[in-house]
Formats: C-alpha cells, sequence, structure tokens
C-alpha cells in the first residue's frame, strides 16, 4: 500500500519552490516525486492537496524567514505577497511552526504569526554574523507573538 499526495507545492534546494507535484509515499517513505501522473493500485490512497504544503505529522515545522532584506524583497519579487502571508497560503502554518530570525517582519506579519501560533526563535549571534538587524522582539511580544532565545 502507498499513499499518493497529488498537486501538492514542495520546496526544493535553495528557495525553488514546485507547484503541482505529486509524492508518493511507501512504507513511510517518499518513494517519488513528480509532476507525472502517478499510478495507483487497489488499496492506495490518494489524497488531492491541491496547492497545499505536505508536512509530516507530529513534527514541528520549522523555516529560516526574513532573516536578510534581499531574501523579503525575493519573496515579494517571485511570489507576489510577503513570505510570512505566501508560507501562510501554502500551508506552511498549518502545523505547529518555528519560524527562525523574522528580523524584517512588519505588523501584518505579526499579527499573522500571532494568529497562527508560529513561534519565533530569536538569533542575535547569527543575526550579527548575517549583517542582519536585530528582530523586534519587544514588538512581537506585544503583539502576542511567542519568542524564544
Amino acid at each position: 500500500m502507498c499513499i499518493v499526495l497529488m498537486n501538492v507545492v514542495v520546496v526544493t534546494e535553495g528557495t525553488s519552490i514546485a507547484e503541482n507535484v505529486n509524492l508518493q509515499i511507501t512504507d513511510t517513505r517518499i518513494s517519488s516525486i513528480t509532476e507525472e501522473d502517478l499510478s495507483t493500485t487497489e488499496g492506495d490512497v490518494s489524497i488531492n492537496g491541491i496547492g497545499r504544503l505536505p508536512i509530516p505529522g507530529l513534527i514541528n515545522a520549522h523555516t529560516y524567514l526574513l532573516e536578510t532584506l534581499s531574501k523579503a524583497k525575493r519573496c515579494r519579487e517571485q511570489e507576489g505577497v510577503a513570505s510570512v502571508e505566501h508560507l501562510d497560503r501554502i500551508g506552511a502554518f498549518s502545523v505547529r511552526a518555528l519560524a527562525a530570525h523574522c528580523v524584517y517582519v512588519n505588523s501584518g506579519d505579526m499579527w499573522l504569526l500571532a494568529d497562527k501560533k508560529v513561534r519565533v526563535v530569536h538569533c542575535p549571534k547569527s543575526n550579527a554574523k548575517l549583517a542582519s538587524e536585530n528582530s523586534l522582539v519587544s514588538m512581537m511580544l506585544e503583539n502576542t507573538v511567542t519568542v524564544a532565545l
């Protein structure tokens, strides 16, 4: 028996995003990732995850988020929306999520992070190495975002 997740969004190496991808899971492991149709047999489970980001169950999603200004600009150019909104649209915040850095968030981002109960991990040493500013920890806390060091 296998599980086929159809039409999902997959984040590949770097920041590339592939949409309408089909994943086949056999014996708890991903056995195929393709844009081609995957055949199923009796007893297989097919799930249409159209436009959603598949995330394994019982784990936290973890992403580096807005640690540099160039990454913030790139997402807006490529996706037409801010990074936080884009991740929410593809389902990254539909599970318990951790977001590291969050240096270049705005008030709308903070509201969405709080609403989706995304926990932010502040990384002052790493931010200094990246020549990034420090994240807006006090503002995040005021907006009820959970923040850790």
